[in-house]
């Protein structure tokens, strides 16, 4: 096998790997904002409302 032949194969490898990472990261990134957003919406919904605060302090609700 020529050196040439062999750089051009070690050359795609690396490629291959660099492509296959970036992927993952950016699979991984994704993942996480997505998680992020369910938690920010759920710490919405589950939050209590500003506008029942006088409500809770007179103890009415």
């Amino acid at each position: 096998m020529s050196v040439l032949a062999i750089v051009l194969v070690a050359w795609l490898v690396l490629a291959g790997v660099a492509l296959a990472t970036g992927w993952a990261l950016l699979h991984a990134a994704r993942r996480t904002d997505e998680a992020a957003d369910r938690d920010l919406a759920r710490a919405l919904r589950d939050a209590p409302s500003p506008a029942a605060a006088p409500r809770r302090a007179a103890g009415l609700s």
